[in-house]
Parts: structure tokens; sequence; C-alpha cells
């Protein structure tokens, strides 16, 4: 239930590309290889939006499964630790627990856990899986027909591995007004040890622990890691 809460402004961002582009939400896994029959066959995992992946255990008295991992690289969702290997299968024992995977390089937006909806929130949280990918976060009101007059707001996120180097570049389009003030960031993957965080072309501070680092800010256009 607190993931779920966690991952709203993800599912809001998913729901308005489906409402507007026809993409839809829970995807079969021949999305990501059309050209597969392998994974035309697969029905107990699939895709939620465009960076996640979901393989529940639906055995009955299991608490390992096997999940079969897309090109790329992929991070079990709260875990710090290094990417994975896709496009091979592998053994989740996830016990009583979901098994959730990142693509590399995504930014997922979340929120603070809260118990209602109703609750303000203080903060938005991008936690960012170290690698080159796209992402999108999408904000309005929630409510009413604001959105139809510009009170939206888009951010495209863009994430570029280098070597040593992880830039995180935010472009946003529209005019609604979030009700946080700020943002911080986590990065998974790229870490322990930093030589420096640049935020719009300034030095600025960070925190590690348990090989998350973290940033807070009350907004950016670039940060720049390097290790």
């Amino acid at each position: 239930m607190e993931r779920r809460y966690r991952l709203l402004p993800y599912f809001y961002t998913q729901l308005q590309r489906a409402c507007a582009d026809g993409v839809p939400i829970v995807r079969p896994m021949f999305f990501e290889r059309p050209d597969s029959a392998e994974y035309a066959h697969i029905d107990d995992q699939f895709m939620l939006g465009d960076h996640l992946l979901v393989a529940p255990i639906i055995e009955e008295g299991a608490r390992s499964r096997t999940v079969e991992l897309p090109p790329g690289s992929w991070y079990r969702f709260d875990n710090a630790g290094a990417a994975l290997d896709g496009d091979r299968g592998l053994t989740d024992s996830a016990g009583l627990g979901l098994p959730l995977y990142v693509r590399a390089g995504a930014v997922v937006p979340t929120w603070p856990v809260r118990q209602s909806t109703s609750e303000r929130v203080e903060r938005l949280l991008l936690q960012v899986y170290a690698g080159s990918a796209k992402s999108r976060l999408y904000e309005d009101a929630g409510d009413g027909y604001g959105y139809r007059d510009g009170e939206r707001l888009v951010s495209t996120f863009t994430t570029t591995l280098d070597g040593n180097r992880l830039t995180i570049t935010r472009a946003q389009e529209g005019d609604f007004a979030v009700p946080y003030r700020r943002v911080e960031v986590q990065v998974r993957g790229f870490g322990p040890r930093l030589t420096s965080v640049r935020q719009d072309g300034k030095s600025t501070t960070w925190s590690a622990n348990t090989g998350v680092l973290t940033i807070s800010t009350e907004g950016f256009e670039t940060l720049e890691l390097i290790r």
C-alpha cells in the first residue's frame, strides 16, 4: 500500500499519456520485443508504464520465480545495488514481496509516504537509476479542467551516463504551480563515492546513505555527478 502511494506521480503520468496518446499503462512483454516469439508467450509478468517491470509470484506456496529481463540494464526498485544485465532470465527470491524492476536511466517520480491523498505534498522525490534514458513527469491540480487552459507542468528528464559522469537534465513546459518547494534527487547505481556534484553549473552538496546519493534542491535544469 505504501509503495502504491509513493508511486502516485508515476502512475498519474502514465495515465495522462494513456489518455492523450492511447499508450496502455499495463503492457505485455512483447511490447519490449515485438520480434520475439518467446516474449509473445510471457503471461506472468508485465511492463507498468515506460520503465517499471512487474513480475508477481503467482504460484501457490512459491517464494521465488524466474524473471525475464528485456535487453539493456535493470535495477531492483528498492535496491541500491549495481545494475543487472538484461536479455536473460534470473531467479528472484522475493519471498512474500513483489519483484519490481526499473530500467537503467529511468527517473521515477515519487512522493513521501502519506496516509491520504488529501495530505499536502511537502516535496517531490526523483528516484534516478544510473544509465541513459528519457523519462517524463506530468503534473496538474488532479481535478477540474484547468489543465485545458495551460495549468499543467510537463517535465522531461534526460539521463546520460558517460564513464564516470552522470548528467540529469530537466526541461519543463507549462504553468502549473506545484504544491511542494523541495525536490530531492536520489541516485542509485552511481557511487558510492563522488568527486563532485554540480547543479546548473555550480557546486552543490550531497549525502550518501546505503549506496543512495541524495541531492536536495528547490529545482534544477542540470545536475552533473562526477565520480
